[in-house]
């Protein structure tokens, strides 16, 4: 089942981000470049490691990680974290715990079809990416 993140997404919508980055304490500066963001998402794995990238025309982050192992990062909001990503069979998770005082987020991502659906959690305030499964072969446009 966890074949079926492999390959590129693309971002065709989201909702409330803007509220999510500034729940998790993001800089106004950074908030509004983040909410507007429409990336890809490209997921690889080999053997029991994982690499995540997001990849937008203003930011891109890597993530690579071994599932149920914690790790430090920077998250793309900026906040110094502790990450550790969970697979179920269906549901990828990624727990955040934050660093030196940050909040903690969770992300969980779900694949439906072609269509991989990210809800973003921090506290009570919850967001929403949908992205849809790129074409072998075909780059997304910013």
């Amino acid at each position: 089942m966890a074949d079926k993140f492999v390959g590129t997404w693309v971002c065709s919508q989201s909702e409330n981000v803007e509220a999510y980055f500034k729940e998790v304490g993001a800089s106004h500066h950074l908030i509004k470049e983040l909410s507007h963001m429409k990336g890809t998402l490209t997921f690889e794995i080999d053997g029991d490691e994982w690499t995540m990238t997001f990849h937008s025309p203003l930011k891109s982050h890597t993530y690579t990680f071994r599932l149920g192992q914690e790790f430090n990062d920077t998250a793309l909001d900026g906040r110094d974290v502790t990450s550790r990503f969970e697979f179920d069979g269906t549901t990828l998770v990624e727990f955040e715990r934050g660093m030196h005082g940050g909040k903690d987020s969770r992300k969980e991502m779900t694949i439906s079809g072609n269509t991989l659906t990210e809800v973003d959690q921090c506290q009570n305030l919850k967001s929403t990416s949908v992205y849809q499964k790129a074409r072998p072969g075909l780059v997304a446009a910013f």
